[in-house]
């Protein structure tokens, strides 16, 4: 297929969700399952492969190439609960009460979260220990 974007560094295809990894789809099916997606792309560069979907009300998931869920956001609607690990959703309910996660990423270090009163909080990938609080 053509990309739809393209540079030096890489490429982005359009592609239709069951074209998503397995696991991709089961999270998907799982966690937004009134959810079709409007939107789903796939980026190649140098180093990986990453899918990017998009739902309607403008929630986005991306996903590693294994279809692992690396990053959620969201403008209004709360990350699903049972992606949050445990320390983090207890973290923010004692600290931040009345609030809700609208984005979450995960990388090989450190989780960031965003909460939807746009505190932003980082935690270290071990120990969970808050890293980082930026308001």
């Amino acid at each position: 297929s053509t990309p739809i974007k393209s540079s030096a560094a890489s490429d982005v295809y359009k592609r239709q969700p069951q074209e998503l990894p397995g696991e991709a789809r089961s999270f998907i099916a799982q966690h937004y399952p009134e959810e079709n997606p409007v939107l789903v792309i796939k980026t190649l560069d140098e180093l990986a492969v990453t899918y990017k979907v998009v739902f309607a009300d403008g929630t986005q998931v991306k996903f590693r190439r294994n279809g692992m869920w690396r990053e959620i956001k969201s403008r209004s609607r709360a990350v699903p609960s049972a992606v949050v690990p445990a320390q983090i959703a207890d973290y923010v309910a004692r600290n931040f009460p009345g609030t809700f996660l609208v984005g979450i990423e995960h990388t090989c270090r450190e989780w960031e979260v965003k909460l939807n009163n746009t505190i932003e909080l980082t935690f270290d990938d071990k120990r969970f220990a808050l890293k980082e609080y930026d308001d």
